[in-house]
């Protein structure tokens, strides 16, 4: 009887132990899903604001809009969030994005933080969407926020073979 009883009391205590586990887990989760919200808010705005301006370059625009499409892929965040967890090097061969961009920085800095901050929340919003990236993000976060360009530019190396640019040829 007293063992029974002791068998009872330990799974009980186990059941109780999981269910405060689960319920931390789903606040983190919760939290994660409402930061995604906020950040999506962010990049539409900063978005809407980019495409918008009269200095935006075409090729710019492009890589904007592929950025943000890809960005509410799982498969292209969890690719990303481990690359930029992993410290992937990117190629430090000047590009047609490095020049667009450089240029734009030039021609209008505000409108590159624009630029800037367009890509770096709606990649952090779909990071914090997904379970998988999201669990990434301790490591991905001071990264990014050490270096937003360099995490641009590993994003839009990263686009799907069909939204990569080519060194602008295709949005002249």
């Amino acid at each position: 009887m007293i063992v029974g009883t002791v068998v009872v009391i330990i799974a009980l205590l186990m059941v109780c132990s999981w269910l405060q586990a689960e319920r931390a887990r789903l606040v983190v989760r919760a939290g994660c899903l409402s930061q995604s919200t906020k950040l999506l808010d962010q990049h539409h705005e900063a978005l809407v604001h980019f495409l918008d301006h009269p200095k935006a370059t075409p090729f710019l625009r492009s890589i904007a809009l592929d950025l943000s499409d890809a960005c509410l892929r799982e498969d292209h965040i969890v690719s990303l969030a481990r690359a930029i967890t992993q410290d992937e090097p990117v190629n430090e061969t000047p590009t047609a994005f490095d020049e667009a961009l450089s240029g734009l920085r030039v021609a209008d800095a505000e409108l590159h933080d624009v630029f800037i901050r367009a890509c770096t929340a709606g990649m952090l919003a779909g990071i914090m969407k997904f379970p998988e990236s999201s669990a990434m993000l301790l490591d991905a976060a001071a990264k990014i926020a050490t270096n937003p360009r360099k995490d641009v530019k590993l994003a839009a190396s990263r686009l799907p073979p069909h939204q990569r640019f080519t060194g602008g040829e295709a949005f002249a």
